[in-house]
């Protein structure tokens, strides 16, 4: 776990967009998905969030984005799924 928390301190200091960039909510009326962009000049950060032990789906193409960070260690951009507990943060 401890990993995971320095992967993420990392990301903050390499990445701009995630101290910078304006905060765009999505998916607001679903409620099994917490989901929000950050956006910055033509730079995207994206990052979707199932807090809950079922999967759920969401209608959104990610295979323009690569994943930085992920609790699974084979998360995919081909899917529209996210597995229970399962985070992901994207850039494009």
């Amino acid at each position: 776990m401890s990993y995971h928390y320095k992967k993420l301190i990392s990301l903050r200091k390499e990445y701009v967009i995630i101290q910078e960039g304006n905060y765009v909510p999505l998916f607001e009326t679903d409620d099994a998905i917490f989901a929000y962009k950050r956006v910055l000049n033509n730079e995207e950060l994206l990052v979707l969030s199932n807090f809950y032990g079922k999967e759920c789906t969401f209608d959104m193409d990610l295979s323009d984005y690569e994943i930085l960070l992920s609790n699974y260690e084979d998360s995919t951009t081909k899917t529209k799924t996210l597995r229970p507990y399962e985070s992901l943060i994207l850039h494009k």
